[in-house]
This record gives C-alpha cells, sequence and structure tokens, in this order.
C-alpha cells in the first residue's frame, strides 16, 4: 500500500513537470519588412569579326527596365540577335538584391524563416513563368559578382511564393555570419540566335521568422 502510494506520487509529479517544462517553451513570430532593394544589372554583346562592323544598337540595360522603385527588384535577361553574314547580338542580365534588418530577433534562437514575395508573371515560351530562378546570399560587395552560398536552385514559378532561409537567418541573428541579404537570380541561360527575354519584376517581399522567447 505505502509503495503504491509512493508510485502513485512520483507519477503525478512526473507529469506535472513534464507539462511545465512543455508550457515553459513559447514561440513568437515576427514578419519583418525590407530595408533595402536594387537591382544590378550587366551588358554584353558580340558580332562577327573582321571585315564585319557592328551595326546593330546595343540595348542599354535601363531601357529594358529600369530599376521598379523601392520594395521591387527585377529579374531576368533580354537578348537581341540578328542573323546573316555579318551576325550580332546584344544582352542585359539583371539581378535582384535585397536586405533585412533583423534586429528584432537578434541574439533570439530561430526556429524557422521563411522569404515570401510576389512575382509578375511574364510569358516565355508561351509560358506564364515567374523569371527569377534561383536564390542566393549576397556575398556583401554590392556588384554584379556579389553572390555567396546558394539556397535555392529552383524556385517556383507562380505568383506568390515562398522559400525556406531556416539556416541563413539562424546564423545571422546568433552572429556567425554577417547579414548580407538576399540576391535572386533569373536564367541566364540565354538562346543563342534568337530574340528573347525574361524579365519579372518581384515585389511584396516579407521575411517571416519564428523564434523562442
Amino acid at each position: 500500500m505505502r509503495l503504491s502510494r509512493r508510485l502513485g506520487l512520483f507519477l503525478f509529479v512526473g507529469v506535472l513537470v513534464g507539462s511545465s517544462s512543455c508550457s515553459s517553451v513559447k514561440t513568437r513570430t515576427v514578419v519583418l519588412l525590407p530595408e533595402s532593394t536594387s537591382t544590378v544589372s550587366q551588358s554584353d554583346s558580340d558580332h562577327a569579326g573582321f571585315p564585319c562592323v557592328f551595326l546593330g544598337t546595343p540595348t542599354a540595360c535601363s531601357t529594358v527596365g529600369a530599376d521598379p522603385g523601392f520594395g521591387r527588384t527585377r529579374v531576368g535577361y533580354a537578348k537581341a540577335f540578328s542573323s546573316g553574314f555579318c551576325w550580332a547580338w546584344v544582352s542585359c542580365k539583371k539581378r535582384g538584391y535585397m536586405t533585412f534588418d533583423l534586429a528584432p530577433v537578434t541574439g533570439r534562437e530561430v526556429v524557422a524563416a521563411t522569404l515570401r514575395y510576389r512575382a509578375d508573371l511574364v510569358i516565355s515560351g508561351g509560358i506564364p513563368m515567374s523569371c527569377a530562378r534561383k536564390l542566393y546570399l549576397s556575398g556583401g560587395a554590392g556588384g554584379w559578382e556579389s553572390l555567396g552560398e546558394p539556397i535555392s536552385s529552383d524556385l517556383p514559378d507562380g505568383p506568390a511564393n515562398f522559400v525556406p532561409v531556416n539556416g541563413a537567418v539562424r546564423d545571422w541573428a546568433a552572429g556567425r555570419a554577417v547579414n548580407h541579404g538576399f540576391v535572386f537570380v533569373g536564367s541566364e541561360d540565354y538562346p543563342n540566335e534568337r530574340n528573347d527575354q525574361c524579365l519579372s519584376v518581384l515585389h511584396d517581399f516579407t521575411l517571416e521568422v519564428q523564434f523562442r522567447e
């Protein structure tokens, strides 16, 4: 009888402790807006060698889609090609950069983080799609080549999209890595011998971060 009472008391206390331990772990979610956004461009051109003369008109990157303004980026490429004996082509590629201020979660234990955005779909190859194909961490230099570690090499094609970025935000919040933000990269494997373009405007960026209090 005495053993039974002791066993019952132990089980009862164990349940209370377990319950208290679970309830003390609370999480919160914050939704952060971009601190900065920008579009970085690179143009290139080529033509048949001597005696051919490049008679085409190179299209400046600004004329195939200027910077769409704060909170928005333009991502993708445009290519113009003229055939014939003296062939020529000119291309423009664009990447979208953005940063988030992580002050609300700095020093916190990040449980999960999700980057959400919307894309204005364009028709490419007869299919409506987003021209943003990859997501990288920014290398911090701010130029065209400022790419860090890849996060996703196959972004979704829809108008409303999300990408898990748990590891990156967790490292930034803990101080294990410097927060230089993200870079969206379009498809840069454009066709060689025809005119084509795929340029999407990305917007409505949010960074949703869940952390332990």
